[in-house]
């Protein structure tokens, strides 16, 4: 880890780089430049709410070019992260087109005692279109209901009357393919806690 102390109104806060040459290897071998990386970091952030669909409570903030966010993290989850950092590298270099989530980096902040941590992460709906619709699907209907109000992210009982119709069958098989390649190799990290983020554009 990378540690760098200073003062803020009398009182000592830290900001603790977690496993740099880890992450900074990983970032190299699915071609993110760090220069890239550290300039979208080094803007103002958006943010610092809590995404009202979730449980979590995890504040969120966006990079300024909206190409990062940033998500309190717990420490277990730094530690479980951080553990299985190789394989999901191994698992990304063969799969390009795998739908998990990218992980760039774990940053810890300590002040008056208290320490948070955040995970920079790709931001999955960086694009120009306009989202009508968010979903966020787990696979299950216990609890996974919310008011269908603006820019509220739905949940699978939302979502359980709708179908999604593919222009071409070799399209849906794709994307079968890709979520069975990503759910095998979360089962073999002994991870079952995780969702597929869904944004829907109408063209018209």
């Amino acid at each position: 880890t990378f540690t760098k102390a200073f003062n803020v109104q009398g009182k000592t806060c830290r900001f603790t780089v977690e496993a740099p040459g880890a992450f900074a290897q990983f970032r190299k071998r699915i071609n993110l430049l760090d220069k890239d990386y550290y300039l979208s970091l080094n803007g103002e952030l958006r943010g610092g709410v809590v995404q009202e669909s979730g449980k979590s409570g995890a504040l969120f903030w966006f990079t300024e070019d909206r190409k990062y966010i940033l998500k309190t993290i717990e420490r277990c989850e730094v530690t479980k992260l951080i553990a299985m950092l190789e394989d999901y590298g191994d698992h990304l270099e063969f799969n390009e087109s795998s739908l998990l989530s990218r992980y760039y980096g774990v940053y810890a902040f300590s002040y008056n005692g208290e320490e948070f941590l955040v995970v920079a992460m790709n931001n999955v709906f960086q694009t120009g279109a306009k989202l009508n619709f968010v979903y966020d699907l787990k696979g299950t209907t216990e609890d996974r209901y919310v008011a269908p109000e603006p820019k509220a992210v739905l949940k699978d009982l939302n979502f359980a009357d709708k179908t999604l119709r593919f222009a071409e069958e070799r399209t849906r098989r794709h994307l079968v393919h890709r979520i069975h390649n990503d759910a095998y190799f979360l089962a073999r990290q002994n991870i079952m806690d995780y969702s597929i983020i869904l944004g829907i554009h109408y063209l018209d």
